[in-house]
């Protein structure tokens, strides 16, 4: 592998939620490997107040992420790119304006817990009702992490999409599905 591949592997990014009750660590995919709380904390939260605390901690992470990559390519000798007004071609700028609108839930497998994002930039949680009294703190940090890895998963999925709609990568599965949900959002 090349030095950006390399270094894009051995990533590895660290944050807290606000109150620094909550750690957390991602990886060069941006999923949530690890949510610990601090000894003691998870019985003390409400469910709106570690809605915000976890939304928080996910948007810390992606802005140590941007950071982190931003720093790994310049020191590769490249800039990263991504205001629409750097480039002259209209894919990309079409691509750079629409990354920022892909909005996208993530929820765990049990749907205790949702994650959204707004362009990676933005992002909200959603517990269940009664969420924090049925969960121990350890199947909850799983659910998490399991949230997480879904939300990212459904962001890569529609980026392919947006790609595809900007520079036809002749994927018909994608381009299909991009396009009937254009036509429902106009609809609406």
């Amino acid at each position: 592998m090349g030095i950006i591949a390399d270094r894009r592997k051995a990533m590895t990014i660290k944050a807290f939620s606000p109150d620094s009750k909550i750690g957390g660590k991602c990886g060069k995919d941006r999923n949530l490997t690890v949510l610990e709380f601090h000894p003691g904390s998870y019985s003390d939260y409400t469910e709106s107040e570690l809605e915000h605390q976890l939304a928080e901690l996910l948007k810390r992470l992606a802005e140590g992420y941007e950071r982190a990559w931003t720093q790994i390519l310049l020191e590769a000798g490249r800039a990263p790119v991504n205001d629409p007004a750097q480039v002259d071609q209209e894919a990309w700028k079409k691509y750079l304006t629409e990354l920022r609108k892909v909005t996208v839930v993530g929820a765990s497998p049990e749907k205790n817990i949702r994650f959204k994002t707004r362009g990676r930039t933005d992002y909200k949680c959603r517990l269940a009702d009664g969420v924090l009294s049925r969960l121990p703190e350890r199947e909850f940090s799983a659910q998490a992490v399991a949230a997480s890895a879904d939300l990212m998963r459904r962001f890569q999925y529609e980026i392919m999409m947006l790609k595809d709609e900007c520079w036809g990568l002749g994927v018909p599965a994608i381009t299909a599905e991009r396009k009937r949900r254009k036509e429902q959002e106009q609809k609406q």
